[in-house]
């Protein structure tokens, strides 16, 4: 060994020794617990760590469930609600330029631009007796559906038109059907 070695060795050995002081009864006390508070410590610590391994078990549930989700990019998410708006307001312009197709045509036979020739003052509108009484009518140049029992639309029904009245049969509604069938319109139910 080297002297360095050897020194250290006898400091320590000659350390004094540290004793621990007089126990005095005024600076510390023993706590005793009877049987009754231990078992009502037991049942409240059982309670705890039940309710913190419930708590645990929710968010390690969580955790997983979110933990299966797919990952979605930021912009992806952005550009897929911009698309949806788009979808939106094409739908919305093309229900808006057919409506104004519909106002704006004269609903006369020969009055599309794809007509080869012009008849007059002959109506466009091909009309179909339902089977509940009611006449609706279609133009044949923009597809406006309309019925005898909307009275903005009697006036197309005062016109001659090109076309024979057809009929998808007769039946005969009785009771609460009839009060339903002789209420609603085709045109009115489209309108919904």
């Amino acid at each position: 060994m080297s002297n360095s070695e050897t020194n250290r060795t006898k400091e320590m050995k000659t350390a004094p020794e540290v004793t621990p002081a007089a126990s005095d009864d005024s600076v510390f006390t023993e706590p005793k617990i009877n049987l009754t508070d231990l078992s009502v410590l037991a049942t409240a610590i059982a309670a705890a760590m039940k309710t913190a391994s419930a708590e645990q078990a929710s968010v390690l549930a969580n955790a997983f469930k979110e933990s299966r989700k797919p990952w979605v990019d930021p912009k992806q998410e952005e550009n897929q609600r911009n698309m949806q708006e788009q979808m939106r307001q094409q739908a919305r312009d093309q229900r808006l330029g057919k409506q104004a197709e519909q106002d704006a045509c004269p609903h006369l036979q020969g009055s599309s631009p794809m007509s080869a020739e012009t008849t007059g003052n002959k109506s466009s509108f091909c009309l179909l007796k339902l089977p509940t009484g009611e006449v609706i009518g279609v133009c044949s140049n923009c597809q406006k559906v309309i019925s005898d029992r909307h009275p903005k639309h009697l006036v197309h029904f005062r016109k001659k038109g090109g076309n024979e009245l057809a009929s998808s049969g007769n039946r005969e509604f009785r009771g609460a059907a009839h009060q339903r069938v002789s209420t609603h319109t085709v045109v009115e139910r489209d309108e919904v």
